[in-house]
């Protein structure tokens, strides 16, 4: 763990980026350019503010045009760029999209440098280095703003860091450019450094890190959150602040001689009485392999959790084509709920492709109301959202005049279409990632789904604005509204939020109106006024006068070359994305997080700050004794890895997707294992007769290891994975144990105690190590098999 200061940790990490090994090589042998991403940011309130530093050197041999397309959050604002190049650090403009094309292409034909970014789809940019020699190093920071939303106590930051594969054609229905298309290489690893320091009620919070191994450090006006230097750009990092207070507020900027407000209110509403009426649809394509569907199987027995007698329910799963379990909403029923509670437990990625906007329309449409029933019915769509075609599924969600709530997994999910999808509909959105509880998100879900409705939602500014934004068709409680309106004269009064719930009128005023001469607040609003435009012509032009990103406009610089020129065109090189963890069953994010975090958490009852280290997660005393598992620093025993050299625990599997989230390799070890004696089932049954009259698990375990002495083979892998890892090999043994019962679960079935001692040992072992050990029994079951 970090224990230094940020200013130390930001130091090291920048030595890291640049002492950084050039020579990252994609499957094809091509050295890539990007080296490493280094992530700072601001999280003051409600306002995020971030700059991502993307590292480039040319190590190619040859003259290059450097091409990378990442995703930003959804909602985020892109503010500016500074690029250096060499010593020289250059500020970027915003330009008329066609001309910065033009000006790109001639730097790139006269020798220079030219850097462009451009917009290529919702949430995607891209970043175009041309001209780049032999040797030169480029460091690109992007710079962006983005509103964080209250949601039912809870505040979840996220900054996407990988584009995942996405079902369809990225040209015809994504809308990228050939040079924008980009593809993953499993070969690609890029560092990933993050730091984000945190004030206001941010600072406040009860914190978590779902996704990466962090530290947190309390400084003079806040805290600051670390990623360590081992992290890589194959997740998205994800904060979440918990216990947040409601609060409602006004903030006033300067806008070139007007003034733009930002207001935010949250409001409360009953709970409806009224019956459920759910549609339940599950991506089961191929990319939900893995991570994803074992989330959406979690999400699916929490949904029946939350059903009650009198709601109607139905369930649909969808790739290629659409399954319906019924053709109507069934009644929530005890029997009817057992039949689908067996039917969703069945659910696999097994479908194939991802063809959203026909299932949304199936689901829709061919899913009938109960007898006499009017009520407009709610969708719930669990999915990773990895398509292109998004406008024609957005589109067809508007039409069908149904809510849509979106329940995104996944280790890096399309933010972008979900947002959009609830947005457009009326429903909400929640992202969820493997290490994050996803029972509580679809608790959040129905508590929406049953939020008594809202109508004649509108703003008193006090002032008569001379634009405001729009509001949302749906308010939900506890929930951000965000708004924006320009004044031709500083109002005094802060604005209130009138709404009609249950024929009764109910409105919100906001805090007294702060001002701030920051321009962030008006190039927000200048955002959101641009997305409202009515013509090409007013986007542009708004863009131009923000200095924003868009589909009409480009951030654009050109840097003169001195003395003479190199000629010839530059060879294109696109920067591959890393893998998605997780992604179509490659590796996984579940439990690969932080093992041992350096948090602070705050005691509920006294609101004191605690600091939870490494040294109170220890290993069970008969490990600590015997000296088989032990730390290369002392004093830091607890729980502490060896460097371990022969088995590096490099995939991110867990324990048990090790072999359950590869087929392939599930079956090559089976077809190992069956060289050897006893058989699996017999070992199962080993386990289970030796277990009858015990309770000591390693007792068990040892009995075990007499009856198979009389097996080399078997023994002799045990005892490689044993020697190599410094691991009890009662604890080697007790994860294959828990292996086969797992994989021949369905035709024999452990005992209930003998599930217990396996358990009892294994929840000794921290999940890194049963990750590393796991990592080693496929390795020399693998190598059996060859």
């Amino acid at each position: 763990m970090h224990h230094h200061t940020q200013d130390v940790h930001t130091s090291r990490a920048r030595k890291m980026i640049t002492a950084q090994d050039a020579s990252i090589t994609g499957t094809n042998g091509t050295k890539i350019a990007l080296k490493s991403v280094h992530i700072e940011g601001q999280v003051d309130g409600l306002l995020a503010t971030m700059a991502i530093t993307q590292r480039y050197r040319n190590d190619s041999g040859k003259k290059l045009e450097i091409v990378y397309t990442f995703p930003l959050a959804w909602g985020a604002t892109l503010l500016g760029m500074e690029v250096t190049l060499g010593n020289r650090r250059l500020q970027t403009w915003v330009v008329e999209k066609k001309k910065a094309v033009a000006q790109y292409e001639k730097a790139i034909d006269d020798g220079d440098v030219p850097v462009l970014v451009e917009a290529s789809a919702p949430g995607l940019y891209t970043t175009n280095l041309g001209n780049i020699e032999d040797g030169e190093d480029v460091t690109v920071e992007l710079r962006y703003a983005q509103l964080l939303r209250l949601e039912q106590g809870r505040i979840r930051l996220s900054v996407p860091c990988v584009l995942a594969p996405r079902y369809g054609d990225p040209r015809g229905k994504g809308g990228l450019a050939q040079h924008e298309t980009t593809t993953p290489d499993i070969a690609a690893e890029y560092p990933l450094t993050i730091s984000i320091s945190l004030r206001g009620q941010a600072a406040k919070a009860t914190i978590q890190c779902p996704s990466h191994m962090f530290s947190v450090r309390e400084r003079e006006n806040g805290l600051a959150v670390l990623v360590n230097a081992e992290a890589m750009l194959d997740r998205d990092f994800i904060l979440t602040f918990e216990e947040m207070e409601e609060r409602s507020f006004a903030l006033l900027s300067p806008d070139s001689g007007r003034y733009m407000m930002l207001a935010g209110f949250c409001p409360n509403l009953p709970v409806a009485p009224e019956p459920l009426r759910m549609k339940i649809l599950v991506d089961c394509s191929g990319s939900m392999t893995g991570d994803s569907i074992t989330q959406a199987r979690q999400a699916l027995r929490r949904v029946l959790r939350e059903l009650k007698p009198t709601d109607h329910v139905s369930y649909s799963r969808f790739g290629n084509t659409v399954v319906h379990a019924c053709g109507c909403l069934v009644p929530c029923e005890e029997e009817a709920l057992e039949r689908l509670a067996a039917v969703m437990d069945d659910t696999q990625a097994d479908m194939g492709g991802t063809k959203m906007e026909q299932a949304l329309l199936s689901t829709f449409n061919d899913i009938s109301m109960p007898d006499g029933d009017l009520s407009s019915p709610a969708l719930l769509l669990i999915t990773d959202g990895e398509i292109w075609n998004m406008e024609e599924v957005i589109r067809a969600a508007q039409v069908s005049g149904q809510r849509v709530f979106a329940v995104g997994v996944g280790s890096a999910p399309a933010e972008s279409l979900l947002r959009q999808l609830a947005q457009k509909t009326g429903g909400a959105c929640e992202l969820v990632t493997p290490n994050e509880d996803i029972g509580v998100a679809i608790e959040r879900m129905v508590r929406r789904m049953r939020g008594a409705p809202a109508s004649s939602i509108a703003i008193d500014w006090r002032d008569e604005p001379v634009w405001q934004s729009a509001l949302p068709s749906r308010l939900y409680a506890g929930e951000t509204v965000h708004a924006f309106a320009l004044f031709a004269a500083a109002p005094a009064r802060p604005p209130v939020l009138h709404w009609t719930v249950d024929e009764q009128s109910c409105r919100l005023a906001a805090a007294s109106v702060s001002r701030t001469h920051d321009d962030t607040v008006a190039r927000l609003g200048g955002a959101r006024r641009m997305t409202a435009a009515a013509t090409p012509e007013e986007t542009r032009e708004l863009a131009l006068t923000y200095q924003l990103v868009s589909q009409y406009s480009s951030l654009l610089l050109v840097h003169k070359r001195d003395g003479v020129k190199s000629a010839g065109l530059p060879l294109l090189h696109h920067v591959p994305q890393m893998m998605a963890a997780g992604h179509q069953g490659f590796g996984s994010v579940r439990q690969s997080r932080q093992v041992y975090p350096t948090s602070v958490v705050r005691s509920p009852e006294s609101g004191s700050r605690r600091r939870v280290d490494e040294d109170l997660l220890e290993m069970p005393a008969f490990l600590r004794k015997s000296g088989t598992f032990h730390s290369d620093k002392p004093g830091r025993g607890a729980g502490r890895l060896p460097n371990w050299k022969r088995y590096p625990g490099r995939s991110g599997l867990t324990y048990q997707e090790t072999f359950t989230g590869n087929k392939k390799c599930l079956d090559s070890f089976f077809k190992a294992f069956a060289e050897f004696s006893p058989t699996p089932l017999e070992l199962l049954q080993e386990l289970d007769k030796n277990s009858l009259q015990e309770t000591d698990g390693l007792h068990v375990m040892r009995l075990i290891t007499k009856g198979i002495n009389q097996h080399p083979g078997l023994i002799f892998k045990l005892a490689e994975i044993h020697v190599g890892l410094k691991l009890p090999a009662e604890l080697v043994l007790a994860l294959l144990l828990d292996w086969l019962q797992i994989r021949f679960h369905d035709s024999f079935t452990l005992s209930r105690h003998a599930q217990r001692l396996l358990r009892s040992l294994l929840n000794t072992m921290p999940d890194e190590v049963k990750n590393v050990a796991a990592e080693a029994l496929v390795e020399e079951f693998l190598h059996a098999a060859e």
